[in-house]
This record gives structure tokens, sequence and C-alpha cells, in this order.
């Protein structure tokens, strides 16, 4: 839901500018992870195509995640 006094704008300004971004399936999840520079999480199946590549990492339950790919994007993205 839409609050008063703008802090859904203060909320998307924080998850973009996270060190990590975990997306959540909806509208407003996507376009701040589209924005953000840092690694990305998103869990699959999805209603939007996932990459798993580029900063990008698709989660899948019965996978896992790569959290060494994790740790080096995270780390280059600091440096």
């Amino acid at each position: 839901s839409i609050s008063e006094g703008g802090e859904r704008d203060q909320d998307f300004i924080e998850i973009a500018a996270a060190r990590v971004v975990v997306a959540a399936p909806s509208s407003f999840g996507l376009l701040a992870a589209l924005v953000s520079r840092a690694p990305v999480i998103a869990r699959t199946p999805w209603w939007h195509h996932v990459p798993d590549s580029g900063r990008w990492l698709a989660y899948q339950e019965d996978k896992g995640l790569d959290t060494a790919r994790l740790g080096r994007l995270v780390a280059g993205a600091s440096s």
C-alpha cells in the first residue's frame, strides 16, 4: 500500500541503494532492482524472466543460491 508522506518513495530509494537487492515478485521490487547497480537475488519461477547472469542471481528452492558468486559480486561492487 502507498503511505502518506512519501514513505513509498524513500523505501524505493533505500532498496535501490542497498548492497544486495532481494527483489520481491512485484512491479515495485522489479523496478527497484532494475535501477539498482547492486547484485539482485530473485526467486524463480517468477512472473518475469530472471536472468542468472551478470548481477542477477536466480534463486530456486531446489538448487539454492550460488553464494560464492554472490560474494564475488558484492566484493566487486564495493571496490
